[in-house]
């Protein structure tokens, strides 16, 4: 048996380039540019497969591109498996932190600090980085004085050393009872009790973990596992302790006796909403389902309800999911179109939101492409409201359901039940419209929120007028 060819890591770093320099060619809404001469090889890391569960240690590769005049850092390992990216913007200040896949676990802090500690090492003993590229490593470590080699080597061994290290957790800040200072009569409560996905909203949102230590005396994390998740307007809040909210809204939760507590950053991460046109082409792209019907997109930018959004961290290893899992706030549609108070629920709206994880796409959580993904999402039930109607328990029991690709899979069913639905139109009245007309009307109906049965016989009321104008057309001829 012949032995199995050894690929330097030149190779390696040549293959990737490529690779990249490909992509980048079929990249159709950036201009990006690989920089080959300053993309390198940067050292031995160890990391964990989420799936498999496996440690790798694996040499790691850094390929440096400019994007729309941006510099980005994409980071692979021997493999070629996407790990990790960061960016600066153009006057080369840190745009974005460093971003890791979705399907690996790694210190992050020790991949920074390598990533620095390599860059500071190549900046010392390369001084013209780009004209010097053939330069060996070793060839430049002769000229540095020897207590410099041993202080870069004392710090090389700590970041090894620390590899395989957790995290370190950002000091626990106390939290307050909000009892009595706020008042949430009139913003929706829904049941921390509640399944979603196959587990308590109140384990999805980690809450007994995340607040372990830092509920007021007398207070017990378990004591909110019967209680409420509820939103405060934030400047309430920032009225009376002067702290800026990153939100419009924001989220806490409830006992059932009262007892109020907030949930900051350590518990949801905020999301940015974006531009008003990112805005559009979100809520255009989600699939909301409200009170047991889809609701209808918007038209125009007043039409916008979305005001706030944010992120449960780590949703995807915890729950072995392959999405990323949001809770939104929007106001409802009634009230924003013709200022009528819902006859049910509350102004506003808490959702619960999934996104497919995207890992075979390039991009950061802070970025167009992040925030104009297509999702699905439910309401959430207000405590106050009546008992489910039929379509409304239908819709909470597929929320309910465990299913690790849900925003796929749903989206992809409801895109094939609207074909069918095409298909049977055309088959009744493609006297009067062709199949492309056809498919331009149910995508307005549907996207006025109206569901497959009110399609129909808005469908058949025009073909009936249709008929009618080419019958007097016909009489006088």
């Amino acid at each position: 048996m012949s032995k199995e060819r050894e690929i330097s890591n030149e190779q390696i770093l040549y293959l990737l380039i490529h690779l990249r320099e490909e992509d980048a060619k079929r990249e159709s809404f950036r201009n990006i540019v690989v920089n080959r001469e300053n993309s390198r090889a940067i050292g031995l890391f160890n990391y964990k497969i989420k799936e498999t569960g496996k440690k790798r240690v694996s040499q790691l590769f850094l390929i440096k591109e400019d994007q729309d005049g941006e510099e980005v850092n994409v980071i692979y390992d021997d493999k070629g498996r996407f790990l990790a990216w960061e960016s600066f913007d153009k006057q080369g200040k840190r745009k974005t932190e460093l971003e890791v896949s979705n399907d690996i676990e790694l210190n992050k802090e020790n991949l920074r600090r390598q990533l620095m500690l390599e860059e500071r090492t190549r900046e010392k003993n390369i001084p013209n980085a780009s004209s010097n590229k053939g330069t060996s490593k070793i060839e430049n470590e002769r000229d540095l004085p020897k207590e410099q080699k041993e202080n870069e080597k004392e710090e090389k061994n700590e970041v090894n050393k620390n590899n395989y290290n957790i995290d370190i957790e950002p000091p626990k800040s106390q939290l307050k009872n909000l009892k009595g200072d706020v008042n949430i009569d009139y913003v929706p409560k829904v049941r921390l009790d509640q399944i979603i996905n196959g587990h308590h909203l109140w384990e999805i949102l980690q809450i007994e973990e995340k607040l372990k230590g830092r509920v007021p005396e007398g207070l017990s994390e378990k004591s909110f596992r019967s209680g409420y998740l509820t939103i405060i307007d934030s400047k309430l809040l920032e009225a009376k302790d002067g702290k800026i909210r990153p939100a419009e809204d924001t989220f806490a939760v409830c006992t059932f006796s009262g007892d109020i507590i907030e949930l900051d950053e350590q518990v949801l991460e905020p999301q940015k909403l974006g531009t008003r046109q990112e805005r559009m082409i979100q809520e255009n792209n989600r699939m909301r389902y409200a009170d047991g019907d889809e609701v209808k997109k918007p038209n125009t930018e007043f039409n916008l309800t979305r005001t706030s959004k944010w992120r449960i961290p780590d949703a995807d290893s915890k729950f072995a999911v392959n999405e990323e899992w949001y809770l939104g706030v929007d106001i409802n549609r009634e009230y924003k179109e013709d200022g009528s108070r819902p006859t049910v629920g509350k102004i506003k709206e808490i959702s619960f939101i999934q996104e497919p994880r995207e890992t075979d796409k390039i991009y950061s959580r802070d970025s167009a492409q992040a925030r104009t993904r297509e999702s699905l999402e439910y309401k959430l039930e207000d405590i106050t409201e009546p008992p489910l109607s039929v379509k409304e328990e239908k819709q909470m029991e597929q929320l309910r359901k465990k299913d690790a690709n849900e925003s796929i899979t749903v989206r992809k069913e409801h895109k094939e039940e609207f074909e069918k639905l095409v298909d049977e139109l055309v088959e009744k009245y493609g006297d009067y419209y062709n199949r492309r007309d056809m498919e331009k009307k149910v995508k307005k109906y549907h996207n006025k929120g109206m569901d497959i049965e009110e399609i129909k016989e808005q469908v058949e009321e025009d073909a009936q007028i249709a008929g009618e104008i080419e019958h007097e057309f016909h009489i006088h001829e």
